[in-house]
């Protein structure tokens, strides 16, 4: 039962990133100053705040190459998220080594992120993230050995 729910939480994020990549990615023929001055004025967006001003003068900075840029690691973090989830809800072992391998690797930069600016969804994920790999590796080892008391 656990490692199903893993799986629709990875399936969940998945979906989401490569969604975000694709659309990152539909964007690249497309002027982003304007895009981005034609959503504010159809958003009725007040410039004139200095933290609307700042996020539209970093969105109006992007360039075409970070926006590729983006687009492809979305997009493939997305794909490597879709096969743990796949994985895990067919329940196979390298699902398991994978999701574990992969959630692990990010777990310090989402401290460091955290330690930059604390929020409480911030905590929320690195908890969970660390419940995930804590599971999995108590699976693994329990599943080695069981598996050496068969034989």
């Amino acid at each position: 039962m656990t490692l199903r729910l893993i799986a629709l939480f990875k399936l969940g994020k998945g979906l989401v990133l490569v969604a975000v990549g694709l659309s990152v990615l539909r964007l690249l023929p497309v002027d982003v100053m304007a895009l981005v001055t034609e959503w504010a004025e159809h958003l009725n967006v007040n410039g004139q705040r200095p933290h609307i001003n700042a996020v539209l003068g970093r969105l109006t900075a992007i360039d075409q190459r970070t926006l590729a840029s983006v687009g492809a690691a979305a997009f493939t973090y997305g794909g490597l998220l879709l096969t743990e989830a796949v994985g895990l809800w067919w329940r196979r072992r390298w699902a398991e080594y994978l999701t574990v391998i992969s959630t692990a690797t990010f777990i310090p930069l989402e401290v460091y992120e955290l330690w930059k600016r604390f929020t409480p969804i911030r905590l929320g994920i690195i908890v969970l993230n660390v419940a995930i790999v804590v599971y999995l590796v108590q699976q693994l080892r329990a599943g080695r050995h069981g598996a050496r008391r068969h034989r």
